[in-house]
């Protein structure tokens, strides 16, 4: 299901494998980067911190770096829709 862009999806059947099987690996990578292209940063970063995923540090920070940056442009996207408004309606 990941692997066909049905990310909601991949995410159920993710936590259903770690709901039985939480050394999978595998399972913990693939519920974060699900909840990461599904825009759920915050769950994201929740399971991808999770002492029980055994996930390498590598990839650990590559998958914050990229939530960053995420953030950022979420941020200037906001300050950008803002500062808009008020020229529209000043």
């Amino acid at each position: 299901m990941f692997h066909q862009d049905e990310f909601e999806q991949a995410s159920y059947i993710y936590l259903d494998i770690i709901e039985t099987r939480n050394d999978i690996t595998e399972a913990w990578r693939g519920i974060c980067a699900s909840f990461y292209f599904l825009a759920k940063y915050d769950e994201a970063v929740a399971v991808c911190v999770h002492p029980k995923t055994n996930l390498k540090s590598t990839f650990v920070d590559g998958f914050l770096k990229a939530f960053e940056e995420k953030m950022v442009v979420g941020e200037n996207q906001i300050k950008e829709f803002q500062t808009s408004m008020v020229t529209h309606f000043a």
